[in-house]
Formats: C-alpha cells, sequence, structure tokens
C-alpha cells in the first residue's frame, strides 16, 4: 500500500517538472488536459 503510494506521489512530481518544461517551451499547451490524461494514468496503477 504505501508502496503505490510513493509511487502516485512520484508520477505527479514527474508530471509537475514535465509540465513546467512543456510551459517554458510551449505556454499555449493545453496542461489541464495533460494533468487529467496523467492522473488517470496514475489511477489505474494504485
Amino acid at each position: 500500500m504505501a508502496c503505490a503510494i510513493l509511487l502516485f506521489l512520484h508520477e505527479w512530481a514527474s508530471l509537475i517538472s514535465h509540465l513546467s518544461i512543456c510551459k517554458s517551451v510551449s505556454p499555449d499547451l493545453p496542461v489541464i488536459e495533460k494533468i487529467l490524461e496523467s492522473y488517470s494514468v496514475a489511477q489505474s496503477r494504485l
């Protein structure tokens, strides 16, 4: 269980860093879409 939570947190950490990189490269990127997509991926792994 703790392992799944750590994996989930890791997913979010990598997502946030990825989004900040994308934002600096392309500000008009559909960020919310990316967040929802990554969230559903993380949920399916739990």
